[in-house]
């Protein structure tokens, strides 16, 4: 079920109007309270280009974390139904790559909450940065 859903997702993304840019390699800083600023590099491979979703960028948000936690739970099956905190916990970080994967989940899912828990914490700037700022639990993430 978990690959029909992720066909199936990523059919809708393929034939709707929401624009992946081409291939970007992008430095992300992440800001930690202990002023802590590692750096991810995210790169996008694919061209979406249909269903009306461009304009609806909570539901993209939502949509692109949903397949990547899909992906979690066909890569790592003992992960399955577990929260997302635990998952991102347990997941592998021993090589780069799992490292990139699980930093993206983080982000993804940072992305995902504040668009559920606070819709209006969420934009995409002309520049095309995206911005989330939100209380959770008295600590403020962005």
């Amino acid at each position: 079920m978990i690959d029909k859903f992720i066909r199936q997702t990523i059919g809708l993304l393929k034939k709707s109007d929401i624009v992946v840019r081409p291939t970007v390699i992008r430095p992300v800083e992440l800001n930690h309270q202990d002023n802590s600023s590692p750096t991810v590099h995210m790169s996008l491979h694919d061209s979406y280009g249909g269903a009306m979703l461009e304009d609806n960028f909570i539901l993209q948000i939502m949509i692109m974390f949903s397949v990547m936690d899909a992906l979690i739970d066909r890569k790592y099956p003992d992960l399955g139904g577990e929260s997302f905190h635990k998952k991102y916990r347990e997941m592998p970080d021993g090589t780069d790559e799992q490292i990139m994967f699980k930093e993206i989940y983080r982000i993804l899912k940072v992305l995902r909450n504040a668009s559920v828990h606070s819709m209006n914490s969420v934009s995409l700037e002309a520049n095309h940065s995206i911005v989330a700022s939100y209380t959770h639990k008295g600590l403020v993430t962005g």
